[in-house]
């Protein structure tokens, strides 16, 4: 009797399958372990900073004075450190949720 040998080919329905049991429906609710959902996150989180730094440029083109310059520069601080709430809001509305809070309660 000759044993089979195992499959060389990946199951990746069954890994997928395996790791949401693994890690739990809070993986789940976030878009699961899908390189589908970690590439719209990423291209989430880079639109929200592209934004954010247009938002900088245009503001030092229409900057008057050395305030205004430090001005636009507190404001692009302030949107960088809002870069993951914010793709983190818009992965949440596009997954069906249209105001985002702490205590649904």
């Amino acid at each position: 009797m000759t044993a089979t040998p195992p499959n060389p080919e990946f199951d990746l329905a069954r890994l997928d399958a395996a790791s949401r049991a693994a890690v739990g429906l809070w993986t789940q609710a976030w878009g699961g372990l899908d390189s589908y959902a970690l590439a719209r996150e990423s291209m989430d989180a880079w639109a929200c900073a592209w934004t954010a730094w247009t938002d900088y440029l245009g503001r030092l083109a229409t900057s008057a004075g050395p305030l205004a310059l430090m001005d636009a520069g507190t404001r692009l601080m302030t949107d960088n450190l809002e870069i993951c709430s914010r793709a983190a809001a818009t992965r949440l509305a596009a997954g069906g949720v249209a105001t985002p809070l702490l205590n649904d309660a």
